[in-house]
């Protein structure tokens, strides 16, 4: 049963690291972005 599973290789530590730090920038950008405009509708309702 064993054999039938697919191997699971990690990646190496810098590739992961590398992919986290763009996720966590990307992840900070959205945020800003909805902050921002969430901020500017309440100034157009007000």
């Amino acid at each position: 049963m064993s054999k039938d599973l697919p191997h699971i290789i990690p990646c190496p530590q810098p590739q992961i690291e590398e992919s986290f730090a763009v996720y966590q920038t990307t992840h900070q950008f959205y945020h800003e972005v909805k902050t921002r405009t969430d901020y500017q509708q309440y100034c157009e309702w007000y």
